[in-house]
């Protein structure tokens, strides 16, 4: 019944301040904090009952991610996903994050995949996406990640064919053999990427096309449009499989 599984680690701020994070719109932006204030601490309401649930529904496959700040804030993140682990031999554990927290690495290192978000390799341009006064350069860390990564770049209307290319170039230079372009939630869709990857189309997942450039695998991804299955643990506990803005 479900494709995935996905844990939402919802924080009191965020190391970054991306343009467009679905954290500011409903649900997620009312919706209390599960890390602990003073001491960073997660607090996963209903975890065990939301496992049970995994397993009944045999999902094989589980995300964690953040609503309104990174998972790795958490400082007892390393524990959740160890539990799981423990608790769900199965499951293939991936972890989306900015890789901005000092002890990320270790952390993506723990999972089985992990997803970066990574808006651009040009200095000002991730700058200003990512709104943050410094330029994570992924080329001197992506050789520290012992788990496959795969990036994750917005499709914000300041998008052109020249970024996305450079985007593609980089990554292939790097070693990354997956990207995702994600189409901005609650905004018109950029059509380009469409017509510019065209004749590298290779197929079709989830009403998301997926396209091979010269070995690297390219989706776009569009939330408003896929018709994945997902069951979520929200950070105060509900358990549900709308995932919406």
């Amino acid at each position: 019944m479900y494709d995935y599984a996905s844990i939402l680690v919802h924080a009191h701020s965020c190391n970054a301040n991306c343009i467009k994070c679905y954290g500011r719109y409903e649900p997620f932006n009312s919706l209390k904090p599960n890390i602990d204030y003073y001491t960073g601490n997660a607090t996963f309401h209903n975890l065990e009952k939301f496992l049970d649930k995994v397993n009944t529904n045999k999902i094989r496959y589980i995300s964690i991610s953040g609503v309104h700040g990174d998972p790795c804030q958490a400082n007892n993140i390393n524990n959740l996903i160890e539990y799981i682990r423990d608790n769900n031999k199965n499951l293939t554990i991936s972890l989306h994050t900015n890789a901005l927290h000092p002890q990320s690495t270790e952390i993506i290192n723990q999972c089985d995949k992990a997803t970066i978000t990574y808006p651009s390799f040009i200095p000002y341009v991730y700058k200003d996406i990512m709104r943050v006064p410094y330029f994570f350069d992924i080329k001197k860390s992506i050789k520290k990640y012992k788990t496959p990564i795969k990036l994750s770049m917005l499709l914000p209307s300041t998008c052109t064919p020249a970024l996305l290319d450079h985007y593609i170039y980089s990554c292939r230079g790097i070693g990354v053999k997956r990207i995702v372009l994600r189409q901005i939630m609650g905004e018109e869709p950029l059509m380009f990427p469409y017509r510019m990857l065209k004749p590298y189309y290779a197929r079709n997942f989830k009403n998301n096309k997926v396209y091979d450039v010269d070995g690297v695998e390219v989706t776009i991804w569009d939330w408003e449009k896929t018709s994945i299955t997902g069951l979520y643990l929200m950070p105060n506990g509900k358990i549900t499989d709308v995932f919406s803005i």
